[in-house]
């Protein structure tokens, strides 16, 4: 088996759950089986980061120039800004964000969701950040601002409402060639 040279960590949404099958999941099954060398990881939006970051640690301690990528989805996108900040010094390639929504507690949702009430900030460590928002329901995404302007950023908007934003064959397609780059 060869060594993996990319991670990307899926972080799911609200009701997305071990349970039930999401769009995360299926962009993360499409990158594993449609590009080599890539890893893949899936987590709960109210996952630990702890956990999260142990798992970086491990990978970077086999793998030192494995490159990292993060993709949030909804309230998972809130976690994989954290989890951005607490991989640093460790630089994160590509910070995927479907909907973002801000929350003030790590471990509930929030009532903020609705019409997109509250600002991630995007951590320094992060190269390039591409962000997928809809305004087709009262669940959207917050504000996303840069912490460096040396980190590139890009923002699309879809015709996907909040609970179907993740599913877009665009994501996906764009992810999948990020990843394959």
């Amino acid at each position: 088996m060869s060594s993996p040279t990319k991670i990307i960590i899926g972080i799911s949404g609200f009701l997305e759950t071990e349970k039930r099958s999401s769009g995360v999941e299926d962009i993360l099954w499409s990158v594993y089986t449609d590009t080599e060398h890539v890893a893949t990881a899936r987590f709960m939006w109210n996952d630990s980061l702890v956990t999260m970051a142990r798992l970086v640690r491990r990978m970077k301690a086999r793998w030192p120039e494995i490159e990292l990528n993060l993709l949030g989805y909804s309230l998972g996108g809130h976690t994989a800004v954290q989890l951005a900040e607490k991989l640093w010094p460790w630089i994160v390639t590509n910070l995927f964000l479907i909907d973002p929504v801000w929350r003030w507690s790590n471990h509930m949702p929030s009532v903020f969701s609705l019409y997109g009430i509250g600002t991630l900030t995007v951590p320094k460590n992060v190269t390039t950040c591409t962000l997928w928002r809809q305004k087709q329901s009262a669940i959207r995404g917050c504000k996303v601002v840069m912490q460096s302007a040396e980190t590139g950023f890009t923002e699309d908007l879809l015709s996907h409402s909040h609970t179907k934003i993740d599913n877009s064959p665009a994501i996906q397609g764009t992810i999948i060639e990020r990843m394959q780059a």
